[in-house]
């Protein structure tokens, strides 16, 4: 039988407070509840959820700093990683889904689990400037086609934080071929990227993005 991960495991790797393991149990059970009657997540991914979910999104709250920070969330869904970054101290964050039961779903599970966020019901190209310092996203789409859809949220300051697969290496690639051939974002900004190995698979990967002026 393979091993599972525990709350316990949870509790040690992510250092978070009995509190906040109630929180995660709460927004799990809801999640497994609703998994019944639209589709959020993998169904294999519920079979080991506190480290498939809440460590594999939990990780990144280190990385974000302050956590006064506005953080947007792209194609939210499941509220992964949001939800997990706002249990965890993350004060503001947005929520951008376009798919109205997927945000009923995160209005569920940001009452119960007694968290403050925003849930914009939008596509990502259509919000305006929301004056992000961090935006993250968790099986939205490829990295160039992120970028793309959220150019308009994009400053110097902007960091994106995107959780990726073994194949992130080439979507940076695709990122920097796109950038030579065509100024694809429209913007006098690079993405300069950075890779971290993540915790919770061997393949996977943490890509940070920053932004800088070319001529610099």
């Amino acid at each position: 039988m393979i091993k599972t991960t525990s709350p316990e495991d949870c509790k040690s790797i992510l250092n978070v407070s009995r509190e906040t393991i109630e929180k995660f149990k709460t927004f799990l059970e809801l999640l497994e509840k609703w998994q019944k009657k639209i589709n959020l997540v993998g169904k294999s991914t519920l079979l080991d959820p506190w480290k498939r979910h809440i460590i594999d999104c939990g990780q990144i709250t280190r990385l974000i700093k302050p956590k006064s920070s506005i953080v947007l969330d792209l194609g939210s869904g499941a509220g992964l990683p949001g939800i997990v970054l706002s249990i965890m101290g993350v004060k503001n964050i947005q929520l951008i889904e376009s798919d109205h039961k997927k945000a009923a779903f995160l209005q569920e599970a940001s009452r119960l689990c007694k968290i403050s966020t925003k849930i914009t019901v939008k596509r990502v190209e259509s919000l305006q400037n929301m004056k992000a310092n961090y935006i993250v996203a968790r099986a939205f789409a490829p990295i160039d086609k992120a970028l793309l859809a959220a150019k308009n949220q994009i400053n110097k300051e902007t960091k994106f934080i995107l959780h990726k697969g073994s194949n992130a290496i080439y979507e940076i690639a695709e990122v920097k071929k796109k950038l030579i051939q065509e100024n694809y974002l429209k913007l006098n900004l690079i993405p300069v990227f950075r890779v971290v190995k993540s915790k919770t698979e061997i393949n996977s990967k943490i890509v940070i993005c920053n932004f800088k002026n070319p001529k610099e």
